[in-house]
C-alpha cells in the first residue's frame, strides 16, 4: 500500500484589537473558534499556519493602535491545540511589537512546543527543516516588508537578519520617508508633483513599493540553495502582494518567479487577504494567496465587500516511497460570527459543512454561488458541485 503524507497550509491568522480586548474580558473564546476545523487538521500530517501577529503574555503589549497587532499566547495555543504544527512568522506585522516582540513571540511558541520559521534571534532559525516519515521538508518564510511605515520600526544593519526579508523595509530611504509623511505645504506640493510624474514610486501605495536590495536577494538565494541541498522538498511561504485584490501584484509575480527559478517545489502566498488563483509559475505550483484563515475582516470589521471572511487550505500530498508530490488540493473555508450564552467567537469551518447544515434553500443557493465563484478564481474552471476538497 502506498504511503502518502499530507501537508496543509493555512491563510493569515491575526486579530483585531477589539477581539483581543473581548478575550481579555472573558467575552471571547479562541478554542471555540477552531473546534469545527479540528477534524480537518487531524487528516494532515503537518499543518502550517501564517501567524500575522506578534505574541506576548504582557497585557501592556496589546492595543497599540489600528493596524498594529499583538496577540495573547492563548491565540497560538488554541491554534496548536486545533492541530497547527508550525507557524510562519515573516510578514508585514512581525515587528509591530518591536524587536523585543520577536523574542517574546519565539518564547511563546517554544512554550507551547510549536515549530516556527521566518524570524530568528540567531542564524540557526532562519529556515525550518522538518523530518516527516523519513522525508526532509524545508519551509522558508519570507516577507516583502514589516509595516515599518506604520509602526515606525526600522531595523539596523545588525538587526536585519532577524527577519527573512525579500527587500528593504517600506520607505527605508529617510529623505523619501520624510517627504511622504511631512504635513508642510511645500512637501505636500512635492508629493503631488512626484505622484503625477510617477517619480520615486510616489504613485504607489506604501505597501506596493519595490524597495530593492541586491544583498538581501543574495542572502535569500543562499538560503534556498542550502535547503535544496539538504532537503527532499522545499516550500516557500511568501508574504507579498497588495491589499484585497483577486489579481496577483507585479511584485508578487516577480518574487515568485525568482523562487521558481531556484527550483523550489511550491510557493504558498499570503498577505492579500482574499483568495487568489492556484497556478504554475514556470514549473512551480503557486498558491498566490490563501486568504484570511482567522481575521475579523469581513466578519466584524471592514471591509465587508471583499469576501475577506473566506480562505482556503492548500494541501500537498507526497508519495513517501517515490519521494514525489502526488497531488495538490484545496478546501474552501468561511468564518462566521457565533454566540452562546456566555461569549462570542468567530467560527472557522468548511464552506461544504456550512452548506450541508443550512436549511434555507435560498441561503444554500447563495452558498453554491459563492463556492462556484471561488472555484473559478482558483482553478479557472466552472464547477457547480460543492465539495469538501478539490483536487488539482
Amino acid at each position: 500500500m502506498e504511503k502518502e503524507i499530507k501537508i496543509t497550509f493555512t491563510g493569515d491568522a491575526f486579530l483585531g484589537n477589539n477581539i483581543v480586548n473581548k478575550f481579555l474580558s472573558n467575552n471571547y473564546s479562541f478554542d471555540l473558534a477552531y473546534r469545527s476545523i479540528k477534524n480537518i487538521f487531524n487528516e494532515s500530517d503537518y499543518v502550517v499556519c501564517n501567524l500575522e501577529t506578534p505574541l506576548s503574555i504582557d497585557n501592556n503589549d496589546y492595543d497599540k493602535g489600528k493596524y498594529v497587532f499583538c496577540s495573547p499566547l492563548d491565540f497560538a495555543k488554541s491554534l496548536k491545540n486545533a492541530g497547527v504544527d508550525c507557524f510562519t512568522l515573516a510578514n508585514n506585522h512581525c515587528l509591530d511589537n518591536g524587536t523585543l516582540g520577536i523574542k517574546k513571540t519565539i518564547e511563546c511558541l517554544k512554550e507551547i512546543k510549536a515549530d516556527y520559521t521566518g524570524l530568528q534571534l540567531d542564524e540557526n532559525d532562519k529556515y525550518l527543516i522538518k523530518e516527516i516519515d523519513g522525508l526532509k521538508i524545508g519551509i522558508y518564510s519570507c516577507t516583502y516588508g514589516t509595516n515599518a511605515f506604520n509602526n515606525g520600526i526600522y531595523l539596523s544593519d545588525k538587526e536585519k537578519n532577524m527577519v527573512n526579508l525579500l527587500q528593504e523595509q517600506e520607505l527605508n530611504n529617510k529623505a523619501l520617508r520624510y517627504i511622504y509623511k511631512s504635513n508642510f505645504i511645500v512637501f505636500k506640493a512635492i508629493r503631488k508633483i512626484f505622484k503625477k510624474l510617477k517619480m520615486f514610486q510616489f504613485n504607489r501605495e506604501v505597501y506596493d513599493r519595490f524597495e530593492s536590495n541586491s544583498k538581501i536577494i543574495k542572502r535569500v538565494k543562499q538560503d534556498i540553495d542550502f535547503l535544496n541541498n539538504n532537503c527532499d522538498f522545499v516550500f516557500v511561504c511568501m508574504h507579498d502582494g497588495s491589499q484585497n485584490n483577486i489579481i496577483p501584484s507585479k511584485r508578487f509575480i516577480k518574487n515568485a518567479s525568482m523562487f521558481s527559478s531556484l527550483k523550489v517545489n511550491a510557493i504558498i502566498g499570503n498577505h492579500e487577504h482574499v483568495i487568489q488563483k492556484i497556478d504554475k509559475i514556470n514549473k512551480t505550483t503557486t498558491a498566490y494567496c490563501l486568504g484570511n484563515f482567522t481575521s475579523p475582516q469581513g466578519v466584524t470589521e471592514e471591509p465587508f465587500d471583499k469576501k475577506c471572511e473566506y480562505s482556503i487550505l492548500f494541501n500537498i500530498y507526497i508519495d513517501v516511497e517515490t519521494k514525489t508530490i502526488s497531488k495538490y488540493s484545496f478546501n474552501i473555508l468561511k468564518q462566521t460570527l457565533k454566540k452562546n450564552d456566555k461569549m462570542e467567537y468567530i467560527d472557522v469551518d468548511l464552506l461544504y459543512n456550512i452548506y450541508n447544515e443550512e436549511v434555507s434553500e435560498k441561503v444554500k443557493n447563495e452558498i453554491l454561488n459563492v463556492n462556484k465563484y471561488f472555484v473559478k478564481i482558483i482553478t479557472g474552471k466552472n464547477i457547480k458541485e460543492i465539495k469538501a476538497e478539490y483536487y488539482l
